[in-house]
C-alpha cells in the first residue's frame, strides 16, 4: 500500500516538473522571439535612420550635375525655345538654393531681352528688361552652347580646392559668368583667408586658368 502510495507521488511529482520544465522552455523561447524581434526593430530603425542622414546631405547645387542639365534642357523645352538656338544675355547666376537667373535674347524679336528665372525645379514666366538706346544686343549675346550649365561644376571644385589650400573660412558661394569682348569671365575672382587676399581666374569651360596672391 505504501509502495504505490509512494509511486503515485512521484508520478505526480515528475508530472509537475515536466510542466514546470514545459513553462519554463516556453517562457525562454518566447523570450527568445522578443528580444530578436527587437533586435530587428532597432536594426530596421538603424538602416532608416542611416538612410535619412544619407537624404539629408543633399548634393551642392553646383555639383548636381543631374538637376544641372535637367535645368538646362527644361529650358531649351520652353516653347517659346523649342527648336531654336537660345542666345544668353552678358550674365548667367548659379545659386546655393538650387536658383538660376540669367538674361536672354528675345526669340522672336532679337532687339529684345527678357530675364528667366530657374526656381523649385522650374522655369517661371520671362519678364522683359527695360534697355536703352546705347544697349547694343546682338554684340552681347552668346550662345548657350558655349556656356553649358555643368561648366558651374568646374568652377565650383576649383573653388573648393582652393579655398581648401588657403585655409580659405568662406561658404557661402554665389557662381556667376559674364559674356563681355567675346570673351566669358567667371565670378568669384577673388578669394581669401585670415592673412592674404587670391586672384583666381578661370577658363571658359570652368577650370583652373590662374590663381595667385594680391
Amino acid at each position: 500500500m505504501k509502495s504505490n502510495l509512494m509511486k503515485k507521488f512521484t508520478y505526480i511529482f515528475l508530472f509537475y516538473c515536466s510542466v514546470i520544465s514545459i513553462f519554463n522552455s516556453c517562457k525562454q523561447f518566447k523570450n527568445t522571439i522578443t528580444d530578436t524581434l527587437t533586435e530587428k526593430k532597432s536594426s530596421i530603425e538603424n538602416i532608416n535612420s542611416l538612410s535619412t542622414n544619407d537624404e539629408e546631405k543633399e548634393i551642392p547645387f553646383f555639383n548636381n550635375l543631374e538637376v544641372l542639365n535637367e535645368a538646362e534642357n527644361s529650358l531649351k523645352n520652353l516653347p517659346e525655345f523649342k527648336g531654336k538656338s537660345i542666345f544668353i544675355y552678358k550674365s548667367i547666376y548659379f545659386y546655393t538654393n538650387y536658383r538660376i537667373i540669367l538674361k536672354l535674347q528675345n526669340p522672336n524679336n532679337p532687339l529684345f531681352v527678357d530675364e528667366y528665372k530657374y526656381e523649385n525645379g522650374k522655369w517661371g514666366e520671362p519678364s522683359p528688361i527695360r534697355l536703352s538706346k546705347n544697349d547694343d544686343v546682338q554684340s552681347n549675346v552668346i550662345n548657350l552652347n558655349r556656356i553649358p550649365f555643368r561648366n558651374v561644376s568646374n568652377v565650383y571644385n576649383t573653388l573648393l580646392e582652393k579655398q581648401k589650400e588657403i585655409n580659405s573660412k568662406a561658404s557661402d558661394i554665389t557662381i556667376d559668368a559674364q559674356y563681355y569682348n567675346n570673351k566669358i569671365n567667371w565670378y568669384p575672382t577673388r578669394i581669401s583667408n585670415e592673412r592674404y587676399e587670391y586672384e583666381i581666374r578661370f577658363n571658359e569651360d570652368g577650370t583652373l586658368e590662374s590663381f595667385e596672391m594680391l
